[in-house]
């Protein structure tokens, strides 16, 4: 089907971003759709929107960085495009339902 393609292309381009520019603004203008065209297209094969697409890859990164960077949470924070730490956190333990700091004391 043209739509999964197109979706799973999308989804590529997400991923393969870099989170701290990425946006519906940027991967529409990657493809040369509108931000609503591109967002009604993922978000009826997907059930999710762009953006919740791109805040799940930003907080699959952290759980990365956390694990094994060492990094301080303001730095990984602004690696994701966050401007602000606590903003991270809060949707960081939205998602994931602990913190970024219990997530990273969490024993492998």
């Amino acid at each position: 089907d043209r739509k999964r393609h197109f979706v799973q292309d999308v989804k590529a381009h997400i991923e393969s971003a870099d989170l701290r520019a990425v946006s519906i603004g940027s991967v529409a203008e990657h493809f040369s759709y509108s931000p609503n065209y591109i967002n009604h297209v993922f978000k009826d094969e997907t059930g999710m929107t762009i953006l919740d697409y791109i805040t799940l890859c930003r907080i699959a990164r952290a759980k990365e960085l956390l694990r094994v960077s060492g990094m301080k949470l303001s730095d990984i924070a602004d690696q994701l495009g966050y401007s602000y730490a606590s903003y991270f956190s809060s949707v960081f333990k939205k998602i994931e339902g602990i913190s970024p700091k219990a997530y990273a004391e969490r024993k492998p």
